[in-house]
């Protein structure tokens, strides 16, 4: 059995190494790959991670190693949310991969081909998964010491963001260790690497915090009703299912309250733009579902594995309106969690391996319809780049593209400024003999 298991991993690896291999270089990942290894202060590059901003380097230099490189994060996160829920029911990985690409062409874009956005959010994501694992399975103190200095210093050097957020897990985890008298030596080694990484990070960082309530009400509500409804939508209904159960054998009355709390949403962020509406409903609804979860049953595991789920999306959400700047890849982190919550109900209430074949099917078959998508794209994005690069090379004036050039599959993929068409030009080494081209405009 674990042998099958295994060739299905590799069989989804060899997918994922054919999908990422047909994504074209877009947008400011060209801003890296045209950067010079011998100019470069990586402690202070651009407010990111020394880590990803390594990373990022290589990635957008070499395609062979982003191939590989994204292959081998991404599987590793889907391996890491299945082993969380239940190591031995394999049917959670193809379930995890399915949802994942059921994320809306645009966000799919800005997180996952888009290697500033994997290298920064996907891998920040993958990072947390770990400290879930970490924490939920109790592995810290059977973990080498040095390994654990280690470990927390690298994780802290991804981005600022997610530095913080582990950083306050541990300390969280820290102070209730001493408080309960447990061992925490352990523990006092992680958080001093994690520090050691923050110090290296944390004073160069780009910080951008108008004011709290702008960043949660103006930034975060609104990104999250429009890039995460559908992932939403689905743990909404398992757990609106679930609600049966609980109101049988619990309290019934605030069991429809809660029903009531994640309704409300659902219907506001389809029928309303009202943002204090709209976060008065998603309060409602991050409540109601816990207290569903929480009393769905008497598996001690179960009820950690919530616990610790919200923790880290309550965690995340505070800290990401904190930091502003919110961006649709910045939510991934929740889609990411949102996927486990998922998986922790299908493993908790069907039994192991439930129609583990089909999903298996419907996982391969997602994957290799995004394969034939992004190559037909990118095919045309390059049949773009040679028409724009003689046009560049033989006309002062703006260019017109053709309709087939344009593509809803990718973002941020024409220079629509001064500054992105240097980059651009400098990227495909295109010849602008005149000045004046410097301000061309190209039109659909």
């Amino acid at each position: 059995m674990k042998h099958v298991s295994k060739i299905k991993i590799f069989f989804i690896f060899a997918l994922l190494v054919v999908l990422i291999g047909s994504f074209p270089l877009i947008g400011k990942d060209m801003f890296w790959a045209n950067i010079d290894f011998k100019n470069i202060n990586f402690i202070n590059f651009a407010g990111l991670g020394i880590i990803n901003s390594s990373i990022l380097l290589i990635v957008t230099k070499c395609k062979i190693v982003k191939i590989l490189i994204q292959s081998l994060i991404i599987i590793a996160l889907f391996v890491l949310m299945k082993s969380i829920v239940n190591k031995k029911n394999f049917c959670l990985l193809p379930i995890s991969v399915f949802l994942f690409f059921l994320v809306d062409r645009f966000f799919f874009c800005t997180m996952f081909i888009s290697s500033s956005g994997f290298c920064t959010h996907i891998l920040g994501s993958l990072f947390t998964i770990i400290y879930i694992y970490l924490f939920g399975q109790n592995k810290i103190e059977t973990i080498n010491w040095l390994i654990l200095f280690l470990f927390g210093s690298i994780s802290c050097m991804i981005n600022p963001l997610y530095s913080v957020l582990a950083f306050t897990v541990t300390s969280i985890y820290l102070i209730k260790s001493i408080r309960e008298k447990e061992e925490t030596s352990k523990l006092w080694c992680l958080a001093t690497g994690q520090l050691l990484g923050l110090i290296l990070i944390v004073p160069n960082m780009n910080t951008i915090y108008p004011d709290f309530s702008h960043n949660l009400l103006e930034e975060f509500i609104p990104k999250m009703v429009e890039t995460n409804f559908f992932m939403t939508l689905i743990t909404s209904a398992l757990i609106l299912f679930c609600s049966v159960k609980v109101f049988m054998s619990k309290n019934s009355f605030l069991t429809i309250l809660s029903i009531i709390g994640i309704s409300s949403y659902l219907f506001s962020s389809l029928l309303t733009d009202s943002i204090y509406l709209n976060y008065v409903t998603f309060i409602c609804h991050f409540l109601s579902e816990y207290f569903i979860l929480k009393n769905l049953g008497t598996s001690r595991i179960f009820k950690r594995n919530i616990d610790i789920f919200f923790t880290f999306k309550a965690l995340f959400i505070i800290l990401l309106t904190i930091f502003g700047g919110i961006t649709y890849e910045s939510t991934v982190l929740l889609y990411v969690i949102d996927i486990l919550i998922i998986l922790e109900i299908y493993d908790h209430v069907f039994p192991t391996e439930f129609l583990g074949n089909i999903w298996y099917l419907a996982m391969v078959m997602s994957i290799i319809s995004n394969i034939y998508i992004y190559n037909i794209v990118s095919t045309k994005y390059d049949e773009m780049n040679m028409y724009i690069k003689n046009r560049l090379e033989c006309t002062t004036e703006d260019i017109n593209l053709p309709s087939k050039y344009k593509t809803e599959y990718l973002y941020d993929y024409l220079p629509n400024d001064k500054d992105k068409l240097k980059i651009y030009t400098e990227y495909y080494e295109i010849d602008i003999y005149s000045d004046t081209k410097r301000n061309i405009r190209f039109r659909e």
